[in-house]
C-alpha cells in the first residue's frame, strides 16, 4: 500500500471510496490505515463518510470506530449538518452505541436545530438514527421538533414517513410536530412506497392518533394502487397496517376494508407469525355487514392451523376470538385446536365463555361437542387397536 502525503488526503479519500463502491473490504481496511494517519487533516464531511462506508460493509472492528469516532469530533470545527446526519446514521447502521460520539452528534445538532439551521433531509436522518438506537435524548428531540414545526414542509415522502416512524419508536408523541406534518404527509402519500405507508400508519396507530382526513386519504391511495395496477399490500406490511386501523384506531372505512380483502387472502401465505397474529386478532374488530369475510376465512385460518403448534396461549384465544366472530366451521380448524396438548383445557373454558355471552353461537358449541366426540372416539379405537 503507497503511502499519501499531506497533499494527497483528496486522492486517498477517492480511492477509499472506489473501494467501498467496488465492495473490497481489504482495500477499505489498508486504506482506512493512510486516512488514520492524516487523521488531523480530515474534515468533518470525509470522517463522516469514512464512519458510513465501514457500517455499509460491516467493518464493526472496535479499535477503528473508536480512533474514527475520537477524530469526527476533534475535526469538528463549524457547523455541517450533513455531516451530522451522516455520521448519526452510521452509528444506527451499524448499531454502536459509542457514548461520547453520539452525546457530542446530539449536542451539535441541538444547538443547530434550535436556530432552525438544520437541513430537512438531515433532520431525519438523525430522527431514524436515534430512534434505530433507541436513545430518547429529550434535549435533542425538544430542539427537532421545535424546528420541524415549522419546516414539515420541506421533508419528502421518504423523510416523512422516517419521523413519524422514528417518533413512534421513542414513543414521543409531539402533537404539534404531528399537525404540523398533516398536510405535507397527505400530499406526499402518491410518491410513498407501501413500507412508507406502513411505517405512517404503525406510527399513528401506535399513539392511537385517529387522524381521520389523514388515514383516510392514506387507504384510499392503497385502493387506487389496487384498482390501477393490482398492486397488493406485501406480507412484511400487512399485520403493521391491519393492527393499526382495526385494533388499535378502531378506523376502519370502506376503502380500508376492500384493501384488506384484495390483499389478505393472497399474501397471508407468506406472512410469519407475529403479523399473522395480529391480523387474526384484527378480523374481530372490522365490521361483519360490509367486509367480505367468507373470502378471507379459508386462507387465513389455514395459514394459523400452519402456527399452531408454535401458539402460546395468548395466541390461539385471539385466533379462536376471531374464528367464532367470522363464525368459522371448518371441521379440521376446530379438532385441531383442541387437541393443542397442555392449553386445551384453557381454550375450552374460554369458548365455554364466549358462548355463553355471545348466545348467538350457542348452537355451534354442540356441533363441536359432536366434532370432539368422533375425534375421540376415532383417538380410542386406533389406541385399542394399537394393544390387542
Amino acid at each position: 500500500m503507497p503511502e499519501f502525503s499531506a497533499q494527497q488526503i483528496l486522492r486517498l479519500c477517492s480511492h477509499f471510496h472506489r473501494a467501498f463502491l467496488q465492495k473490497d473490504k481489504g482495500q477499505l481496511i489498508a486504506l482506512a490505515s493512510e486516512l488514520q494517519r492524516h487523521g488531523h487533516l480530515l474534515r468533518p464531511a470525509e470522517v463522516s463518510m469514512a464512519l458510513n462506508h465501514f457500517a455499509h460493509s460491516k467493518i464493526l472492528d472496535e479499535a477503528l470506530w473508536t480512533t474514527f469516532s475520537e477524530t469526527l469530533i476533534q475535526s469538528y470545527i463549524e457547523v455541517d449538518c450533513k455531516a451530522l446526519g451522516l455520521a448519526a446514521n452510521a452509528y444506527a447502521r451499524a448499531m454502536l452505541q459509542h457514548e461520547e460520539t453520539l452525546t457530542f452528534l446530539a449536542r451539535q445538532v441541538e444547538a443547530v436545530a434550535w436556530k432552525g439551521q438544520m437541513e430537512a433531509r438531515n433532520l431525519a436522518m438523525v430522527v431514524n438514527a436515534f430512534s434505530k438506537l433507541r436513545r430518547r435524548d429529550e434535549e435533542l428531540m425538544g430542539a427537532i421538533s421545535f424546528q420541524l414545526k415549522s419546516s414539515a414542509r420541506a421533508l419528502n415522502a421518504v423523510d416523512l414517513a422516517t419521523v413519524a416512524n422514528g417518533y413512534a419508536r421513542l414513543w414521543l408523541h409531539d402533537a404539534e410536530v404531528f399537525e404540523a406534518m398533516q398536510e405535507p404527509l397527505i400530499d406526499a402519500l402518491p410518491s410513498c412506497s407501501i413500507q412508507n405507508l406502513a411505517m405512517i400508519a404503525h406510527a399513528y396507530g401506535r399513539f392511537f392518533r385517529r387522524d381521520e382526513p389523514l388515514l383516510l386519504a392514506l387507504c384510499r391511495q392503497l385502493l387506487e394502487r389496487q384498482r390501477r395496477c393490482g398492486e397488493v399490500i406485501p406480507a412484511e406490511n400487512m399485520g403493521s397496517i391491519v393492527h393499526a386501523y382495526a385494533t388499535r384506531l378502531r378506523f376502519c372505512p370502506e376503502e380500508f376494508l376492500r384493501v384488506v380483502e384484495h390483499s389478505l387472502p393472497k399474501v397471508v401465505m407468506q406472512m410469519e407469525l407475529p403479523d399473522t397474529i395480529l391480523t387474526v386478532a384484527a378480523l374481530k374488530n372490522m365490521p361483519k355487514e360490509s367486509f367480505d369475510f367468507p373470502r378471507i376465512r379459508g386462507p387465513v385460518f389455514a395459514q394459523c392451523l400452519k402456527f399452531m403448534p408454535k401458539l402460546m396461549s395468548s395466541g390461539l384465544v385471539s385466533v379462536m376470538a376471531a374464528a367464532v366472530h367470522l363464525e368459522h366451521e371448518n371441521p379440521q380448524f376446530w379438532t385441531q385446536i383442541f387437541w393443542q396438548g397442555s392449553v386445551a383445557s384453557k381454550m375450552w373454558t374460554f369458548l365455554q365463555i364466549r358462548w355463553m355471552v355471545d348466545g348467538w353461537i350457542a348452537w355451534r358449541r354442540d356441533r363441536v361437542y359432536s366434532q370432539l366426540r368422533e375425534e375421540w372416539q376415532w383417538r380410542k379405537r386406533i389406541m385399542l387397536n394399537r394393544f390387542m
